[in-house]
């Protein structure tokens, strides 16, 4: 008899941990976040790129990515666009700002809102997926601003992760008083160097303009690119022209 119970207490055992594993292994999403920018500039759209991605194949296949950016920020568009079903590695955009949702039907909600798991997700969590965004971002918007990705099982089990965006100081030229030069008897030009400090987030180039010759340049350009704000040199004849980047000019 005594036999009899411990091997019943055994298999009992041994089932309970099969169960316990099992459901470990259903529950573990697995998912990581990250955000292809560390800075936001604000009074301007954004485009922002976000990647998801997540345990190959001990994750679970999921219902739902949402991506949720502050409530003051507006998502203007949103890609990937796929069809969603089942299996099919395509989630299908809901856009309800400031949320971002790609899954995988319209029964299943945009948003973070609850809803029944489908236990047939569009996508496992082990292949990379890309998601971009072109957010307006208000201007006077300050400091570190949190966006958040929430990722939802087909059991119903959630996992969420958060990125955090510094703001983009505005790049601002510092220049110097006014120099005063004496030509030398006869000389038409002299050459004057100077340094110009900056103060912000500047990644600057400079673009020579203006009349050719003897008396070239006429003017120089200094220009903010790169950063948040996705702007480059200006197009060819248009410096200097009242463009919106431009941040200082010299004439001569």
């Amino acid at each position: 008899m005594k036999r009899r119970i411990i091997t019943s207490l055994k298999s009992l055992l041994a089932g309970m941990l099969v169960l316990s594993a099992m459901t470990a292994a259903h529950a573990q999403l697995g998912l990581s976040f990250t955000s292809g920018q560390t800075n936001y500039t604000a009074g301007q759209v954004n485009n922002l790129t976000f990647t998801v991605n997540g345990g190959g194949s001990t994750g679970q296949w999921i219902d739902r990515v949402s991506i949720t950016v502050p409530a003051s920020w507006t998502i203007n568009s949103a890609a990937p666009n796929g069809n969603g079903g089942c299996a099919t590695n395509t989630g299908l955009l809901q856009v309800c700002s400031p949320t971002a949702s790609w899954t995988k039907n319209v029964n299943v909600p945009c948003g973070t809102g609850a809803f029944n798991p489908t236990f047939c997700g569009w996508w496992q969590s082990g292949a990379a997926q890309t998601y971009t965004m072109a957010v307006n971002i208000p201007a006077g918007t300050t400091g570190p601003q949190t966006i958040t990705m929430q990722g939802t099982g087909e059991s119903g089990t959630i996992q969420s992760i958060s990125v955090t965006l510094t703001a983009l100081e505005p790049c601002v030229l510092v220049c110097p008083g006014n120099l005063n030069y004496n030509l030398d008897p006869g000389a038409c030009t002299q050459v004057v160097n100077y340094d110009v400090f900056t103060t912000g987030t500047c990644q600057i180039v400079q673009q020579t303009c203006g009349f050719v010759g003897s008396f070239a340049p006429a003017e120089v350009d200094f220009w903010q690119v790169g950063g948040g704000s996705g702007t480059g040199l200006p197009p060819a004849g248009n410096a200097g022209n009242g463009q919106p980047n431009i941040l200082w000019e010299e004439t001569s």
